[in-house]
């Protein structure tokens, strides 16, 4: 499948989200789409910095990490600490029907 094909590909996949879930989901996961191959396509990750880091000893991605880290935390630090209970982070709710180790026993 070339590139006209996953493109067609993921257009149908967010059209039938959009169908049967919703306009909203539907542009969300057009949006994340697109993030995601915009990202992939700059070669965008955690572990290429490190790896230039060892292999050429070019510090400039770890760099640019840690200075993201720091703009976030910025931002952050002073939200969570002013409106601490408006935001908060996701919290998952334990199920007890379905464990991974014990389905995989079953």
């Amino acid at each position: 499948m070339g590139r006209g094909g996953l493109i067609a590909a993921a257009l149908a996949i967010v059209a039938i989200v959009a169908l049967f879930v919703g306009a909203r989901y539907g542009l969300l996961l057009a949006i994340g789409l697109g993030f995601g191959v915009a990202l992939e396509g700059l070669r965008f990750g955690f572990a290429g910095p490190w790896r230039a880091m060892i292999l050429r000893r070019d510090p400039a991605g770890i760099l640019a990490q840690l200075l993201a880290i720091g703009l976030v935390a910025i931002v952050a630090f002073p939200l969570l600490a002013t409106h601490g209970a408006e935001l908060s982070g996701a919290a998952a709710i334990a199920c007890r029907a379905w464990h991974p180790v014990r389905a995989r026993v079953r």
